[in-house]
């Protein structure tokens, strides 16, 4: 069995490349053939100002992964779903997460399905993103509505998706364990590599900071007194 993987993979990284890289091996463990096809280019700089988006350090050799989709050149949408279609591929998983790739991710997914027997499974993180605009119901649709199957890690996710699955099959399942992080270490030597006291009171705060995440009102409540004891 041979499948293709469209999302994010090194050297982008994040969460979400992380964990399509794991799927990748997860495939090959379990004799699925596969590749990812990941972005050469992602977000216009002006969405995350001097922020990269490219992963530091050297990548894992045991995977094949190819950088050819630009999220802004339909061109790079057709030459993928071409070459995608040549290589035959009995399903093809693409990652849905943010809107403002949906024009790629659903162009790639209908010209793919088109004269063929691929199957598309839409591998949902979020149907809608956290600050929602009208216009991402459309571009949720555009997507999501070429899925053949659907595979969410939240009961809330489902039931967002349910308008756009139209009755096809909806797999729910835990999101797997990350596993690029390296071996666990101690606390204590954590505090020592990060500089701090080995009786420093520590609180960890992970992703970026967005005014829906609640970082303000975390910094708020540690000023409580009843917190601080």
């Amino acid at each position: 069995m041979k499948s293709v993987i469209i999302s994010t993979a090194y050297p982008l990284r994040g969460g979400i490349a992380q964990s399509n890289e794991g799927l990748s091996r997860a495939m090959n463990k379990a004799g699925i053939k596969n590749h990812i096809i990941s972005f050469k280019f992602l977000y216009p700089s002006f969405f995350f100002p001097n922020k990269s988006f490219k992963e530091v350090g050297k990548g894992s050799s045991d995977l094949k992964i190819s950088s050819e989709i630009s999220s802004i050149n339909p061109l790079t949408w057709f030459s993928v779903a071409s070459k995608i279609k040549k290589e035959k591929p009995d399903f093809v998983v693409i990652r849905y997460w943010v809107p403002f790739l949906s024009p790629a991710l659903g162009t790639i997914a209908r010209l793919i399905k088109l004269n063929t027997k691929i199957k598309v499974i839409c591998l949902v993180d979020q149907v809608y993103p956290h600050e929602r605009r009208f216009v991402d119901d459309i571009l949720a649709g555009y997507t999501l509505g070429s899925g053949d199957a659907f595979i969410v890690f939240s009961k809330s996710v489902e039931k967002k998706l349910i308008d756009f699955a139209k009755g096809k099959k909806i797999v729910q399942t835990p999101l797997p364990l990350y596993t690029a992080f390296g071996k666990k270490i101690s606390k204590l030597n954590a505090k020592k590599r990060l500089g701090l006291q080995k009786d420093n009171r520590v609180l960890l705060f992970f992703g970026f900071i967005r005014h829906y995440k609640g970082l303000d009102l975390l910094i708020k409540a540690l000023a409580e007194p009843k917190v601080r004891k």
